[in-house]
């Protein structure tokens, strides 16, 4: 980490652009994106509730390129903790970038859309002038770099046209694991709901095993049975196991006096409280139910 450096540098190259100067509406919209990227991080990873409190401190120039310096507003009195989750949203958008930018052809999932479509902003930089922006995080040893070109944005955009990943989370209990090489599935018992099969990989069977009769909640691309359009299955891509605290009774078999004290019920009234005489002892049973049936057809009739 170079000490005299901002912990952020944004360098543009391109023919328009000229050594230590920067047209004003270019550089509005290039501040404008980057502020929706840090919040759509933020948003994703919920590293912290705060925004990212960065400040312009620097023009200056290499050759021929603009380079802009951002900086945490007075940092000598930032708390350490703060300062480090504003670092880790920095990282994980320039990381994220990297990632739409690669040449693989995997699936985006639904919550990072947004994010790669506003990293695909830059694409009107591209068009006025620019050749290539370059981002240095200057957070370790050795800073974190990544850039955007035309050719990287092609790769992006294409990625854009592909197919979006459903990404879902179920709560519930996990159970009926098959370890056979070619199954890798297991069930999860919603709160509510019909049982949703799991699929996963041979990495994360030990996971598996481990929380088997547990109560997890899971993230993973979700898939909908064809025919009912309802969410049946699920390919995990990350468990995370709960706290018994936050079971409640759903799990645990509590005993009716335990069930009573939670909900605050109050097992003291007695049965004749209960009764209300709505029918004649001598009247026949018979007519009693014709008469109850009665009452339930008219009252569909008037619903």
């Amino acid at each position: 980490m170079d000490q005299e450096l901002p912990i952020l540098t944004i360098k543009l190259e391109g023919e328009n652009i000229t050594p230590s100067r920067i047209n004003a509406i270019l550089l509005r919209d290039l501040l404008e994106n980057m502020t929706r990227i840090l919040i759509k991080t933020n948003q994703l990873t919920k590293i912290t509730k705060e925004a990212i409190d960065l400040e312009f401190v620097l023009l200056t120039h290499g050759s021929p390129s603009v380079v802009l310096g951002f900086d945490f507003h007075e940092p000598q009195e930032v708390l350490f903790a703060k300062k480090e989750e504003n670092i880790k949203v920095l990282e994980k958008a320039l990381i994220s970038l990297d990632h739409f930018q690669s040449k693989d052809d995997s699936e985006i999932k639904d919550i990072e859309y947004q994010l790669m479509k506003d990293w695909n902003e830059f694409d009107k930089f591209l068009k006025k002038g620019v050749s290539q922006v370059t981002f240095n995080l200057n957070h370790k040893p050795s800073p974190l770099t990544t850039c955007i070109s035309k050719i990287s944005i092609v790769n992006m955009q294409n990625k854009l046209k592909l197919p979006i990943k459903d990404v879902k989370s179920v709560e519930g209990q996990l159970i009926m694991a098959d370890f056979s090489i070619n199954a890798l599935k297991c069930k999860i018992i919603p709160f509510s709901g019909n049982p949703i099969t799991c699929v996963f990989t041979e990495d994360q069977r030990d996971e598996i095993y481990e929380n088997l009769r547990h109560h997890v909640r899971i993230w993973g691309e979700g898939e909908n049975d064809p025919i009912t359009k309802i969410f049946n299955k699920i390919k995990i891509e990350k468990i995370e196991s709960l706290d018994k605290k936050d079971q409640g009774y759903f799990w645990d078999n509590p005993s009716i006096d335990d069930l009573a004290k939670f909900h605050e019920a109050n097992l003291d009234q007695q049965t004749k409280s209960l009764y209300c005489h709505i029918w004649p002892e001598n009247e026949p049973i018979d007519d009693f139910i014709t008469t109850i049936d009665l009452w339930r057809k008219e009252e569909l009739v008037r619903e």
